[in-house]
């Protein structure tokens, strides 16, 4: 009754407001964009601890990463223990929402991948 498997949706913005906690099953991702999705609108993350997603996620403030080795144990326990504590979710919601503005504000964004090629021209001689 509380966990609902949606499929491909289009209002994805509209869910995640009502969400209480953003669960992330992936064994691989390359950047973690739906994480910081989930943390913009508030919500705390579980996932995995893996490349991609622990760029994006801070354990223990922004939500939980569960080791690979211990994602049968640990998963559901970090899950349950946010379900059960209201303040915690609120404070990393608001540490995921905090975080997401500090790294990934479009400007910043934009201003590095520009710092990036200017150096990767430079590098090959071309200014």
């Amino acid at each position: 009754e509380r966990i609902h498997i949606l499929g491909k949706r289009l209002d994805v913005a509209e869910l995640l407001s009502v969400s209480d906690i953003f669960v992330l099953a992936s064994r691989w991702e390359t950047f973690g964009i739906v994480a910081a999705e989930a943390m913009m609108a508030g919500i705390p993350v579980v996932a995995p601890d893996i490349p991609g997603l622990n760029e994006v996620v801070e354990s223990g403030k922004t939500g939980f990463l569960i080791p690979t080795n211990r994602l049968e144990t640990d998963f559901s326990t970090a899950v349950i223990c946010l379900l059960d504590d209201l303040q915690s979710r609120q404070q990393m919601g608001e540490s995921g929402r905090q975080r997401v503005l500090a790294l990934f504000e479009r400007q910043k964004v934009v201003s590095q991948i520009i710092d990036l090629y200017q150096e990767l021209l430079e590098q090959k001689g071309i200014k």
